[in-house]
């Protein structure tokens, strides 16, 4: 089970434009994801 700092540091990456919201840009954009 990941911890909260662990979900918090995936979420910072995934969130590429820093708006608190993960969008489909925002996974497109992802290098791990796309």
């Amino acid at each position: 089970m990941a911890t909260e700092q662990e979900l918090q540091s995936l979420f910072n990456k995934l969130d590429t434009d820093q708006d608190g919201k993960i969008s489909i840009n925002d996974l497109f954009l992802s290098p791990g994801l796309s």
